[in-house]
């Protein structure tokens, strides 16, 4: 049995389209619908988390780490690139990143 360290996520699920990524977020304010009315309604956002973890190997990456009043939306995986969505509400952003994760 291998042991992965996900510092407090509890559920992982497999990234769609991806045989080997899987992903977890703590959802710290529900989901980005649900934060996005916590700030429109003058609360600010705490941060959520956004981890993926390799498969077989259990390597856990944490790319991007959010700040106040920026969540992450649900993530996608096309032509073996994971992209991100963070919204920042400060900034009335949303930001799409791609990220080529090192394993080694």
């Amino acid at each position: 049995m291998k042991i992965i360290e996900t510092k407090g996520i509890t559920y992982l699920e497999k990234l769609d389209h991806s045989q080997e990524w899987y992903w977890g977020t703590d959802y710290s304010m529900g989901d980005l619908y649900e934060a996005e009315n916590a700030y429109n309604s003058g609360h600010e956002v705490k941060p959520n988390r956004l981890i993926f973890v390799h498969f077989p190997d259990g390597k856990v990456v944490e790319p991007i780490r959010a700040t106040k009043n920026q969540y992450f939306g649900l993530p996608a995986f096309i032509d073996n690139v994971i992209y991100i969505l963070l919204v920042d509400f400060d900034e009335k952003l949303i930001k799409l990143f791609d990220c080529s994760v090192d394993l080694n």
